[in-house]
């Protein structure tokens, strides 16, 4: 995890313990500053980084019944359909 204010109004143990295990936040910015200025990566698409690397992901992250179900509810939520960007469902 990035260590961000989203935890701020938890009790202060807890914050010191997650402190210890979360990345800064200008760590966990540096695969996204990466990813929109390397010019080696321009058409890289749909491919998993973590920490500036490329990684396999998750098998939850592949399993396609669990990605259209996350996709459906991501639309669910925001009040979007699919429709909305001229694109099948993952």
């Amino acid at each position: 995890g990035v260590a961000t204010d989203i935890v701020r109004d938890l009790p202060w143990p807890i914050r010191k313990l997650l402190g210890l295990i979360f990345i800064t936040p200008e760590a966990g910015a540096k695969t996204s500053i990466l990813l929109a200025t390397d010019p080696a990566l321009n058409q890289t698409t749909g491919t998993y980084f973590d920490q500036c690397v490329i990684k396999t992901p998750s098998p939850s992250a592949q399993d396609p019944l669990l990605r259209s179900q996350l996709w459906e509810y991501s639309l669910e939520a925001v009040g979007l359909t699919a429709d909305t960007f001229n694109a099948p469902s993952p």
